[in-house]
């Protein structure tokens, strides 16, 4: 379904696309295919790179596929992004970094 749905943004031009998902894996050829041709026609995408702090940060696929923004929450306060969806905690300001 996922793949699915990327083709889906593809063939009806989607101009922004938002996934809240992530994962160590690599994608294989037919999802980087898939990120190619949306980065290509010119839709940004945007993928959680994950809240895995206490586990050293590993690498976040979709997150990491090229020309792909990576997001994670980045609090003033020393609260893990997974703590802050859990208790409601709203931050009015992000920092981007490319």
């Amino acid at each position: 379904m996922y793949l699915r749905a990327l083709a889906d943004c593809i063939d009806e031009d989607i101009d922004v696309v938002n996934l809240s998902i992530g994962g160590p894996a690599a994608p294989d050829a037919q999802e980087s295919a898939l990120f190619e041709k949306l980065t290509r026609k010119g839709s940004v995408v945007v993928a959680a790179m994950g809240n895995e702090r206490e586990q050293g940060s590993p690498t976040s696929y979709p997150a990491a596929i090229p020309g792909v923004l990576a997001w994670a929450g980045s609090p003033s306060t020393p609260i893990t992004a997974s703590a802050a969806s859990t208790c409601g905690v709203y931050w009015p300001s992000a920092t981007l970094a490319m």
